[in-house]
């Protein structure tokens, strides 16, 4: 007898705790049921944008121009320069003044380019200069004098025919160097000038050399007077080409601020 009276207590315990936990149960449901929204509230939403659209978006005359420098680096084909100079035409002011990094950054990468003599980079460079301004054109300048290092002749030929008629362009290194090995740089360039003057030329580049080599001899003696070397070897064979004077041009150096 005093079994049975345990098992029916073990028996009642366990229904009140099946009692219990559907009461638990049912109390939970009819909370999250409250904690709905009603049909007739407004459901905030972030609204979701195309990944196309947000990067149209986001896009601006500058970004792009850059974008079409970087493709032309990799592939320079003639399309890629005429979009790009019909949107710097079309967007002059997207360039100021001030040096632009990322377009200095941009335009270094076409070193090579320029090494390889690619005739769409050389007439993309001249394009831009009449457009660009300030610190930004006199970068591109620098940059483009890579070219005069590499083959005198052609850009010579190219480059007379721009608005820097007094060759200022001339004076200019595309790396950045210390004052004595930008002297020794610009010696020798002096000297490959005077050896180009020596040969017959055609009579509108010649004479446009001339200016090069005058502007480009006063660069060299004045840094010279600041280097001050002791081995002249640079200079020597510089000094020994003017011993055979080119004749002077006809056209007398133009004071510089016309340059483009």
């Amino acid at each position: 007898m005093k079994y049975v009276v345990i098992l029916i207590v073990v028996v009642i315990l366990v229904r009140i705790d099946v009692i219990l936990r559907l009461f638990d149960k049912t109390a939970t449901k009819y909370q999250n049921s409250s904690n709905e929204i009603n049909p007739g509230e407004d459901i905030p939403s972030s609204e979701i944008i195309p990944a196309g659209k947000e990067l149209s978006s986001q896009a601006t005359p500058r970004k792009t121009f850059l974008s079409i420098l970087n493709d032309f680096s990799n592939v320079p084909d003639v399309n890629f320069k005429n979009k790009a100079i019909e949107l710097l035409r079309t967007h002059p002011t997207m360039f100021t003044d001030k040096l632009d990094r990322d377009l200095e950054s941009s335009l270094y990468r076409w070193r090579d380019l320029l090494v390889q003599r690619n005739k769409v980079t050389h007439e993309f460079l001249m394009e831009m200069m009449k457009s660009l301004k300030g610190e930004n054109l006199e970068m591109l300048k620098r940059f483009f004098s890579f070219a005069i290092d590499i083959d005198l002749a052609e850009f010579l030929a190219l480059y007379s025919k721009s608005s820097d008629i007094n060759c200022m362009i001339i004076m200019n290194l595309g790396d950045n160097l210390p004052v004595e090995e930008k002297y020794n740089e610009l010696a020798e360039r002096l000297i490959t000038l005077d050896k180009f003057l020596l040969a017959d030329r055609e009579e509108a580049i010649k004479t446009y050399a001339q200016r090069c080599q005058m502007v480009l001899k006063l660069q060299v003696d004045k840094l010279k007077v600041i280097v001050a070397p002791n081995d002249g070897a640079l200079v020597a064979p510089a000094e020994e080409a003017q011993a055979s004077p080119v004749a002077p041009t006809s056209s007398p150096i133009i004071a510089p601020g016309n340059t483009p």
